[in-house]
C-alpha cells in the first residue's frame, strides 16, 4: 500500500511524464494524476496528500495561498528561486520550494524528505534571509525577555491570566506585572490587541529555529530544515 497520494502539476507535459516515471520508479507514494494548472485549479477535486507544482513566475499569490486548501504537503517547482519570497510561501503553507534544474529523482528524494523526516526542502540562503522581518512579530522578540515571550504567546492561544499563572508556575500578581510590563513596550493598549500580538509571534517564531542540512551537493543550492532535531541526509543519488 502507497503511503501517500501524489500529484503532479505544471505547463509542460514532458516535464510532468519525466516527473511521474521518477516517481513510480523510486518513491513510496501513489500518483493519482498529472494535470496542468489550469486542469487542476479549474476543477480541484482529487485533494492529494502530496502536490508538486511547476510554478510559472508571475503566478498570482492568491493561487499559492489556497493550495494548501486542496492538500497538505504543497510543493513548489520555481525556475528561479531569487524570485521568490520564501518567508512569504511558508505562510501561505509551501511545504518546500525546489529549483527546476534538479533531476526528477533528486525532486522525488526531497519529496520523500519531506513527507517522511518532516523536512522543509528549500533554495540554500542565508540566515539573515529568516531574520530580517520588520514585522510587529519580529520586534517583539527584540524588544521582550524570554518569560514576556511566553506569556505573550500564551495570550495568543487566548489563555487567561489565572491559566497563564498556572502554566508558567509563577502567581498571578506576577502575571499582571509582566502583562503591564508587554503593554508598556508594545505601546498595547488592551487585552485582544494583545492576543493579536500573541498570535503573530506564534506563527512568526514557527519560521525561526530551523537546523540547516545542506543537500544534495553546494551545486545544486538546497537546504533541509527541520524544526525539532539535527538530521544526517546523505547526498542524493545523481543517477
Amino acid at each position: 500500500m502507497a503511503d501517500f497520494r501524489l500529484m503532479i502539476v505544471g505547463e509542460n507535459p514532458q516535464w510532468r511524464e519525466s516527473l511521474s516515471m521518477a516517481f513510480r520508479a523510486g518513491s513510496t507514494g501513489q500518483l493519482i494524476a498529472s494535470q496542468s494548472s489550469e486542469e487542476f485549479f479549474s476543477d480541484p477535486c482529487l485533494y492529494p496528500d502530496v502536490l508538486v507544482w511547476k510554478i510559472e513566475e508571475g503566478c498570482p499569490d492568491n493561487m499559492i495561498a489556497e493550495l494548501a486548501k486542496f492538500c497538505s504537503l504543497p510543493i513548489l517547482v520555481v525556475d528561479n528561486p531569487n524570485c521568490w519570497n520564501i518567508t512569504q510561501l511558508l505562510r501561505y503553507g509551501i511545504k518546500g520550494c525546489l529549483p527546476a534544474r534538479l533531476l526528477p529523482i533528486q525532486i522525488v528524494h526531497a519529496v520523500e524528505l519531506t513527507v517522511h523526516a518532516g523536512l522543509l526542502c528549500l533554495p540554500r540562503m542565508s540566515p539573515e534571509a529568516f531574520q530580517e522581518e520588520t514585522s510587529p512579530a519580529a520586534n517583539c522578540l527584540k524588544m521582550l525577555t524570554p518569560r514576556e515571550i511566553q506569556i505573550l504567546k500564551l495570550l495568543g492561544k487566548q489563555a487567561s491570566n489565572q491559566e497563564i499563572a498556572d502554566a508558567l508556575y509563577i502567581s498571578l500578581s506576577t502575571t499582571k506585572s509582566h502583562l503591564r510590563s508587554i503593554y508598556r513596550k508594545l505601546g498595547i493598549h488592551g487585552r485582544s490587541e494583545a492576543i493579536s500580538f500573541g498570535l503573530s509571534l506564534i506563527k512568526y517564531q514557527a519560521l525561526l529555529p530551523f537546523i540547516t542540512i545542506l543537500l544534495p551537493t553546494p551545486c545544486f543550492g538546497i537546504n533541509c530544515f527541520t524544526s525539532s532535531r539535527s538530521i544526517e541526509v546523505e547526498r542524493l543519488p545523481l543517477l
